[in-house]
């Protein structure tokens, strides 16, 4: 199995901000993603990128945890929630081995990839499972944007982002701003119009979402 990157800069932060009992779980998931990640970018022939997804997809969507599977699937399965609601960050990483991708692909693959974010506000009790997903597919669309080397399926997942309503999240959620909020920075900074990275630091921080603006 691949195994996944060190976390991010902005994952690092937004987990020093998550509650210390959900920690665990967080950085867990965040595994999980980078490591399905790793098998689209990194492995050469595309058939292998599609039996691999496909064994994550399976084993993600058995509801049980065979014992010879990943340390990561055993930490997400103590955490107390089921992994099989999981499998569509799975389905969603498959999308990216089509040839071209359009729009549809593109927003299909962020609300996929945002199942996480809700597995974890259904973990934390907050009940937001909406919001939740609607930060996560922000999150999804902008780390797409910044990561995909072409030019028009980037600036397709900025046109997606710029009809994507951000909204307000609880505390407990306060991570999934912070790591959202962090990454539209980064995304603004590659379209040269990064606002101060105090700014955002105090919306994110205050739970307020980062307004994405275009041009």
């Amino acid at each position: 199995m691949s195994v996944a990157p060190p976390l991010t800069p902005e994952q690092q932060l937004a987990l020093a901000f998550a509650p210390a009992h959900q920690r665990g779980a967080i950085a867990s998931l965040f595994e999980l993603d980078r490591t399905l990640g790793e098998i689209v970018r990194r492995e050469a022939e595309t058939g292998l990128k599609q039996l691999k997804l496909a064994w994550w997809r399976e084993v993600l969507g058995a509801g049980s945890v065979p014992p010879e599977a990943p340390p990561v699937l055993r930490r997400l399965a103590e955490a107390g929630y089921p992994t099989a609601t999981l499998r569509d960050l799975a389905e969603g990483w498959e999308l990216l081995l089509q040839e071209q991708l359009t729009a549809a692909d593109i927003r299909l693959f962020a609300q996929h990839r945002a199942k996480g974010w809700t597995w974890a506000a259904g973990l934390s009790g907050t009940g937001e499972p909406l919001a939740a997903a609607a930060a996560g597919t922000r999150w999804a669309l902008a780390d797409f944007a910044i990561h995909v080397s072409d030019p028009r399926e980037s600036q397709a997942a900025i046109d997606l982002l710029v009809q994507q309503a951000g909204s307000k999240l609880p505390r407990a959620l306060r991570w999934m701003s912070i790591l959202e909020g962090l990454t539209l920075r980064r995304l603004s900074a590659i379209q040269g119009k990064a606002p101060r990275l105090g700014e955002a630091l105090r919306l994110t921080i205050l739970g307020q979402p980062y307004r994405w603006q275009e041009n």
